[in-house]
């Protein structure tokens, strides 16, 4: 993973760069946070995941990484939709639960 991260770390431009830093800062600060990278197809969002998955996979973290469909969660090694994750329900109403253990 470390050298998988080396390379993937060397292509980031500098605006990745900069929110590769942003997000590291606050997973390894331990204060918790939420991230949503959108731009347009092409753009280098799965490529962004794929480096940070690899450095902190590196480090011994357990990574969960989830996506809103399944062509995107294609994209990522050994990813599951959130629904398939979290056991979401299709169909939501009032009773409706997740099961997240």
């Amino acid at each position: 993973m470390a050298k998988e991260h080396d390379i993937y770390f060397q292509a980031l431009n500098d605006e990745q760069v900069q929110v590769y830093e942003d997000i590291m800062t606050t997973i390894l600060s331990k204060k918790g946070g939420f991230f949503f990278l959108y731009s347009y197809g092409g753009t280098g969002k799965t490529f962004m995941w794929k480096t940070l998955l690899a450095v902190l996979r590196n480090k011994g973290m357990i990574i969960l990484n989830v996506t809103s469909s399944e062509i995107t969660s294609l994209l990522l090694p050994c990813e599951k939709t959130t629904h398939s994750n979290f056991c979401i329900p299709q169909l939501v109403n009032d009773n409706s639960t997740c099961n997240i253990p």
